[in-house]
């Protein structure tokens, strides 16, 4: 038993480092007011983070200080196109339609998917399609921020939003509002370590069966 317990306290021990915190750094030019034409105008501006400016277009970047694991919630809709958001990676497609009942996503977001994300920028590697496309930088793609949010924020909850309005947009943001949670995505080193240390368990528990029956004979 006490070689199962060693080698638990050593998986741990080594598995903490790998949670060190993972972030997204949020930089921005200038910023506007969430205009009254966007349906969310009211929750947003009463989500936990006070939300109540908008950035976007270029200057606007979203980079991560590790490689991450972002899980993407769909939070409400407004729109007239079948537009879809999805990643580079693997998060599948995700597609929304006009509803007419669209204050009621906030109240139950819904969960679309966790995607791997590497050190660095996520322009290109997130994608709104629509009306007109649109990533991170681009025109369409809206950052909702707070009241006192500078440039360079670091978090690892933000909101963003897409405006698939193409050569005619009204820059309200509201046709398709996503929620993303950044949370370590474990290193390589980590793994291996983590499997070593279950391999370690098992041989434990093989030798600590073998010798039940001898100290069964003996007594």
């Amino acid at each position: 038993m006490r070689n199962v317990l060693v080698a638990l306290a050593g998986i741990s021990a080594l598995a903490f480092p790998a949670a060190a915190n993972a972030s997204a750094i949020i930089t921005f030019g200038s910023t506007t007011a969430i205009p009254g034409n966007n349906d969310f105008q009211g929750t947003l501006a009463g989500a936990p983070l006070n939300l109540t400016r908008v950035a976007a277009g270029t200057g606007t970047n979203i980079t991560l200080n590790a490689n991450s694991i972002i899980t993407f919630y769909f939070l409400g809709s407004e729109s007239g196109y079948s537009d879809t958001f999805k990643t580079t990676n693997a998060l599948p497609n995700f597609f929304t339609t006009e509803t007419s009942s669209i204050e009621n996503h906030f109240a139950s977001p819904v969960f679309m998917g966790s995607d791997t994300f590497n050190l660095g920028s996520l322009i290109n590697q997130v994608l709104f399609t629509g009306g007109v496309s649109a990533t991170v930088g681009d025109a369409g793609f809206g950052i909702f921020l707070g009241a006192n949010d500078v440039s360079g924020l670091s978090t690892n909850t933000f909101y963003f939003g897409y405006d698939d309005g193409g050569a005619g947009p009204d820059n309200d943001y509201d046709d398709f509002i996503v929620k993303a949670v950044v949370s370590p995505a474990p290193e390589p080193g980590t793994w291996a370590t983590m499997l070593l240390g279950f391999a370690g368990i098992g041989i434990a528990l093989r030798r600590r069966r073998r010798q039940q029956p001898a100290l069964a004979q003996v007594a």
